[in-house]
């Protein structure tokens, strides 16, 4: 009898320890994870909403251009020597900072 109530407190305290090992490892997924990816998506959107024509941005690829014109899904880009460049709107990974405006 004493047996058999000593197995059932051992079980009783495994669920426990399972359970907080499953949420220390919940919260570190949090943190490590879902966290800064949402902050990031945050900052891509609010980079998005801020662009407008004459921005000089850097796309995703690599490409350092101005804006020239923009709408819901492309932006057109001008790049070195007047070449213009349709783009995904969500290929422009940030805006740049020319000398002049760093001054």
């Amino acid at each position: 009898m004493d047996a058999l109530i000593l197995a059932q407190e051992d079980s009783g305290s495994t669920v426990v320890t399972l359970i907080l090992y499953a949420a220390i490892l919940g919260g570190i997924f949090w943190f490590l994870i879902i966290r800064p990816n949402r902050t990031r998506m945050r900052r891509h959107q609010d980079l998005m909403a801020t662009l407008a024509v004459g921005d000089d941005i850097q796309t995703a690829g690599g490409i350092y251009g101005t804006i020239r014109s923009i709408d819901e899904e492309s932006a057109v880009i001008e790049v070195e020597g007047g070449v213009t460049l349709r783009v995904a709107r969500r290929a422009i990974a940030a805006k740049t900072v020319t000398d002049t405006e760093a001054e």
